[in-house]
């Protein structure tokens, strides 16, 4: 979330910090639907933030690897553009340089930390699917 620790990082923007995983999912739902519309993206950018974070993975966490059955909250986060959402969110190709924008105003108190905790289950699900 919003000026927010975590993962060993530090959210020091006004909006929130999203795993990079879910918003190429975001990215990939705004481009079937052709973009979003003007109001879905004045809020997507004053409340998303334009860069994303990957978990370095811990050296004893690798895909199928029973010893570490829950290595979500272990590892460093390093952040990253997301360049995917916001090349969808403005419409412009890829600019060279990136900057995080400070933003005033309001926050969306209770649906950050949902989408959020959504993102870590489809995240979850994805790295250590359920045996059928």
């Amino acid at each position: 979330g919003p000026n927010e620790f975590k993962y060993q990082l530090h959210n020091s923007d006004d909006r929130t910090l999203f795993h990079c995983n879910c918003t190429r999912r975001l990215a990939r739902f705004l481009r079937r639907r052709k973009g979003p519309n003007e109001v879905e993206e004045q809020v997507l950018s004053r409340y998303i933030s334009p860069a994303c974070f990957v978990l370095e993975t811990h050296p004893g966490c690798r895909m199928g690897d029973e010893s570490w059955p829950n290595c979500v909250g272990i590892g460093k986060a390093i952040l990253a553009p997301a360049r995917h959402l916001t090349n969808r969110l403005t419409g412009k190709e890829a600019k060279s340089a990136f900057k995080v924008k400070r933003q005033e105003g309001a926050s969306l108190e209770g649906a950050a930390p949902q989408l959020f905790d959504k993102c870590v289950q489809l995240v979850r699900a994805t790295l250590w699917p359920v045996p059928r």
